[in-house]
Parts: C-alpha cells; sequence; structure tokens
C-alpha cells in the first residue's frame, strides 16, 4: 500500500477542514489543486475516507515504528533525538515516577483505579461547586445546609457517598453534586406589564424590550424589582390597521436593538430608544445570490409586503440573518441594517408549507434548511467588483438524510456538532462537522424505558458537555423531555414530564395545584447557564425544570425530572366577564435573561409578567 502526493494533500486539505483551519485549507487547495481529487472516478474511496482519517494512519505510523524498532532491538539506545525515543523517554519516565492527572486541578471524583491506588475516597477533599459555579467550601471550614439551600431554590443537595457513586461509564451525577430532595416552588410577578406577543432581555444588563400588538415595542429598565425607566419605539401603523410588532431582537454587543411588524419593516434603535435605521423586504429591486438564480422558474417580481419571522445574528454582531413569512433570507450589515444579499428559496410545491430553519456555525458561515428537506451551507466572503470590495454567499455543502420538513437547526458550539429535527416523523439528526453523509439518528428506536416524541417538537438545545459527551435535549408538545448521548445515541433521561407525579413535590396546601389532565407545550426556554429549563403551556402556566445532569444519581429512575417552580396563571375576571368581546388569552413568548435570574413571559389578552427565579 501507498500513498500518491496527491493522496497526502488531500488528506491533510480534508483534517485542516475538520479541524476548522479553514484559511490553511484553502491557501494549501489554492497551490496543490487537491480538492479536485474529488471527482466521480473516486467517489467510492470518498465515501469511505472517515473524518479523522490522516489522525489514524500518523498514529498507526508511529505505533508501527515503534513495534520495528522493538523487533530489531533498537530500543536498547534510547537516548538518540528521535521522535520515538522521545515519546518512549516520556511514558518511562511516567511510569517511574507515578505520574497522575491532578485531581485538585479537574475538579472531579476519583476513578475506581485510582481510589485503588490511592485510597478511598473519604481521603480526598474536593471543592463543591454551587449552582452558579462558585467555590462553596475551603479546607478550613464546611458548607451548611441552609447556605445550599439558599443556593438551590430551597433544594437539598450532598455529596454523591460510596453508595451513590456513579460508575466509570456513566454521566448522570458526576462531577457535582447531587440534589436529594427537592420542592416545587410557587413563583408569583416582581413586574406585571401590557401584553406583549414577544420579549427580549438585553445580552449585559437588566433591561427587556417586548413588542405589542398597536405597533409599537417598549425597553424597560428595572431595578431592585421595579421598572426604573421605559421608552417607546413606535412603527407606522398598515392603512390605519394596527402593526403588530413580532420579533424584538437585541444586537450580540447590546448596542443596538430591531424590532420587526407584521409590514415587513425592519427598524434599528439604540438602547436608548433613538432610531437609527430602517429597511423593509419588498420582492423586487434586491440583490439575489447567483448560486440560486441558475435553474429557476422566472418570478412574478410584483411587490409583495413579507412578515419577518425570525431574526439571527452572528456572534460577532456584525451580521444579521432575517427570514420571513415566503421563507425570503435575507443578509444584512449588523451595524448599519443595509441589506447584503437576499437569498431566494427555490419555488416549493403547491402543497408545501413548511418554514426555513437557520442558524450560524461561524461568524461567516449560515445553514439553512431548505424545502426539499435538505440542509444548505453558505459561505461568506470579500468578492472584489471593480474597485469597490462587497460581501458574496456562496453554497459550499449539503446535508441530506430528512424526508420531511426541517424546523430547528442547533449548532453546538464546543463540539460543533449540527442538531436538526423534522416535523412529521420527529427525527432528530445530529451531524458531525467532517462529514456530510453520516449521522447519528435519534428519537426513532423504541425502548422500554424511552418515551419517544410524537409530536412536534418545541425545543432542541444542547446542555453542558460531560466527560467530553455532547449532551442534546429536546422537548416535544405533549410534554416528552428527552436528554440524548450524542456519543452512543442512548436516551439518558426521557420522561413525560407532566404524566410523573414523582416530578412534583408540592406542599399540602399546594396539592390542588397538581396537574389532572394532558397538557400542550406551546413554548420553551433554556436558561443561559443550561441548567433550567422553562415551559409554557396551553393553560397559560410555566414551569422551570431541572436539566443539570450532574445534579441527579445515577440511581434516580429514567423518567424523573424534578419540577423545580410553577407559575400559576388565572384568567383576568375582567376577561371572564366579557369573553365573547376578548380575544384569545394564552401565552406568546417565555425568555430568560443573560444570568439565568429572571424570566419574562409575553401573554395575548392578558398582563405580562417578570419572574424572579433566583
Amino acid at each position: 500500500m501507498s500513498l500518491t502526493s496527491t493522496e497526502l494533500n488531500y488528506l491533510v486539505w480534508r483534517y485542516l477542514q475538520e479541524s476548522g483551519f479553514e484559511l490553511a485549507a484553502f491557501a494549501l487547495d489554492k497551490h496543490t489543486r487537491c480538492s479536485h481529487y474529488e471527482h466521480e472516478g473516486n467517489t467510492s474511496i470518498i465515501a469511505s475516507i472517515e473524518p479523522g482519517t490522516l489522525v489514524n494512519l500518523v498514529q498507526k505510523g508511529i505505533l508501527l515504528s515503534l513495534v520495528e524498532e522493538e523487533a530489531s532491538g533498537e530500543t536498547e539506545n534510547s537516548e538518540r533525538l528521535t521522535l520515538f525515543s522521545a515519546l518512549l523517554k516520556e511514558q518511562r519516565d511516567k511510569a517511574q515516577s507515578g505520574e497522575q492527572d491532578s485531581i485538585e486541578s479537574k475538579k472531579r471524583f476519583l476513578l475506581k483505579s485510582e481510589i485503588q491506588r490511592n485510597g478511598t475516597d473519604n481521603d480526598v477533599e474536593m471543592a463543591e461547586p454551587d449552582l452558579n459555579g462558585h467555590d462553596i467550601s475551603n479546607s478550613n471550614s464546611h458548607t451548611s445546609n441552609n447556605e445550599i439551600n439558599n443556593l438551590s431554590n430551597d433544594t437539598t443537595t450532598e455529596n454523591a457517598t460510596n453508595n451513590d457513586k456513579p460508575n466509570d461509564d456513566s454521566l448522570i451525577g458526576s462531577n457535582s453534586i447531587v440534589i436529594t430532595t427537592f420542592s416545587t416552588q410557587l413563583l408569583e410577578p416582581v413586574i406585571r406589564f401590557e401584553e406583549s406577543l414577544v420579549s427580549e432581555w438585553h445580552p449585559g444588563t437588566e433591561v427587556f424590550a417586548y413588542g405589542k400588538n398597536d405597533s409599537s415595542a417598549v425597553i424597560n429598565a428595572i431595578k431592585d424589582g421595579a421598572v426604573l425607566e421605559s421608552v417607546t419605539l413606535v412603527h407606522p401603523n398598515i392603512s390605519n390597521i394596527p402593526n403588530e410588532i413580532n420579533v424584538v431582537s437585541w444586537a450580540p454587543q447590546g448596542n443596538m436593538i430591531v424590532t420587526a411588524g407584521a409590514n415587513g419593516e425592519l427598524r434599528a434603535w439604540s438602547p436608548d430608544g433613538k432610531l437609527k435605521n430602517v429597511a423593509n423586504l419588498l420582492s423586487d429591486e434586491i440583490p439575489v445570490t447567483s448560486t440560486e438564480i441558475a435553474h429557476q422558474e422566472p418570478r412574478d417580481v410584483t411587490k409583495r409586503t413579507s412578515v419577518i419571522t425570525n431574526l439571527l445574528w452572528n456572534e460577532s454582531g456584525q451580521l444579521l440573518l432575517s427570514i420571513d413569512s415566503h421563507n425570503q433570507v435575507s443578509l444584512w450589515d449588523g451595524n448599519t441594517l443595509t441589506l447584503i444579499k437576499q437569498i431566494n428559496p427555490p419555488l416549493p410545491p403547491a402543497d408545501n408549507v413548511s418554514v426555513i430553519a437557520a442558524c450560524w456555525l461561524n461568524d461567516d458561515k449560515f445553514a439553512l434548511s431548505t424545502v426539499k428537506n435538505s440542509i444548505k451551507i453558505y459561505s461568506i466572503s470579500t468578492q472584489q467588483f471593480g474597485l469597490v470590495p462587497q460581501l458574496d454567499v456562496q453554497t459550499i455543502g449539503f446535508l441530506h438524510g430528512h424526508e420531511n420538513s426541517i424546523s430547528f437547526l442547533r449548532l453546538n458550539q464546543k463540539s460543533k456538532l449540527l442538531a436538526s429535527c423534522s416535523d412529521f416523523d420527529y427525527l432528530v439528526k445530529v451531524w458531525s462537522r467532517g462529514s456530510s453523509q453520516e449521522s447519528l439518528d435519534l428519537n426513532v428506536v423504541a425502548k422500554e424505558d424511552v418515551k419517544l416524541h410524537t409530536s412536534p417538537i418545541v425545543a432542541l438545545e444542547w446542555l453542558q458537555e460531560l466527560d467530553d459527551v455532547s449532551i442534546l435535549l429536546s422537548v416535544s408538545m405533549e410534554g416528552v423531555l428527552n436528554i440524548w448521548n450524542c456519543t452512543t445515541g442512548e436516551s439518558l433521561i426521557s420522561s413525560d414530564l407532566f404524566n410523573n407525579t414523582e416530578n412534583f413535590k408540592f406542599q399540602p396546601e399546594d396539592e390542588k395545584l397538581k396537574f389532572t389532565r394532558d397538557l400542550l407545550i406551546f413554548d420553551a426556554a433554556l436558561s443561559p447557564n443550561q441548567r433550567f429549563l422553562a415551559l409554557g403551556d396551553d393553560f397559560g402556566r410555566v414551569t422551570i425544570w431541572d436539566v443539570d445532569l450532574s445534579r441527579y444519581s445515577p440511581k434516580s429512575p429514567k423518567n424523573f425530572v424534578r419540577c423545580l417552580g410553577l407559575y400559576n396563571f388565572t384568567i383576568p375576571e375582567t376577561a371572564e366577564e366579557n369573553e365573547s368581546k376578548t380575544p384569545g388569552i394564552g401565552i406568546c413568548d417565555v425568555k430568560w435573561d443573560s444570568e439565568s435570574k429572571n424570566i419574562s413571559v409575553s401573554y395575548s389578552g392578558a398582563e405580562s409578567v417578570v419572574l424572579k427565579w433566583r
């Protein structure tokens, strides 16, 4: 077996792409044209090249060289300066000195093998992180139960004991504090404000904005549980018809807020409410990406107003994606709100009512679902048009596998895994960055202890990694929650949340609040610290769930998830008296603030509220 220089260059190029070194991969391809190796004659070869192939070849080469040296007796002369000698010397030095990874620095429990070498786990002291990740113990004192109770919202915590210690291959209950008792708290609003359609918290301060159905949005600054200052942002009406503000979005740096209404108009404001720019989407006179023009039927260029349904910022806040009700995706300058490019989707079949999903992969790449149930990857680059450099958008890849319309796309910022889910079959797929053909399929195999999703998925979110394993959470409308191990595909927690009475611990006087009927989940929001999940149901109630796996015992039933809080929404008396004249009352939006302390809940037909969680 041998490799040609072209094949080796191709493997190096693939390695650079898999590792995220796009610029280095581009430079290598420009000089060697190694990407040309991907032609029809090599289709079977390309399909068999898995991510990490180059690393595997190098590792096997090193091992083979070590075996050859040992067979030839050259290991006697281990002092010569070679890579293999250095590797051997390092391993020999470790074996002689008994060097081990520092338990103090990793803040983890000992493995069983380390316990056998070093003594029992009672001989080792370890700092215990509180719910916020701070150290609540030291070498001279121990934290009292009352202090821990205050930190965990009336939950009791304790160290994992020998009998409760997880197995080496278990993720649940490792590396943190395990909660043994809890109670479901009743939450009361700290702030009440007008009925609203949507809300959004400032990324760095206690400021939130909300959109109303009367052509306006409001920015509220709060302090000590009260509104300190308010600013109203006004949109024009459409032919004297109120313009519902259905999108409110802060830039990641918090230096600008963008609002959008039913007339398809975008407005950019400063945090103090000053208008910075106005933009709108009309179907003609908008630049279209060159990759979308070919093989399409002529379009009707009659001006149509589109309703903006979603806004997504890249991490730096320099670029903004908008998606409208016609599945038109537009790329905007995040500083000036000027249009850069518009991506027109292929014309869908007459019976296709799918909505495009999107997510940013990094500052200059994003993924979009298509009406053909695939995922298209786009890259943004600077092109020279005459003397003026301009941003251009090009398609660089596809992900095929879904048979129904895709409803969510979520990227794990650490592992770079991309999760997607589809309607009708409720299939969840996890895509590796290095492969466009293979994926991990979830929610497909029914098991006795796994409750599969059988209704639309309303939340798909990444949780904190445990032992370098990516963890994915999914929630469906019927109240089923699954937490998946994205290495093995196993469900770590699978619960029909509202039908398991063990998930709730009410005080005796609050037992009447127990859920006695099946509920529908309308909205879900994961806290920024990835520990708590807020769910809004068709009764208007909001429940807070503990989804931090490190706080569960490996002995806990798989269908057990703690409900830590409940806001019991009640219909206002005025609405009951005028039920025939009042529009539908219900929950519209649930959002966490940046510190996972407050939750804003938007209601239609009733007062919206801010709930204090911690």
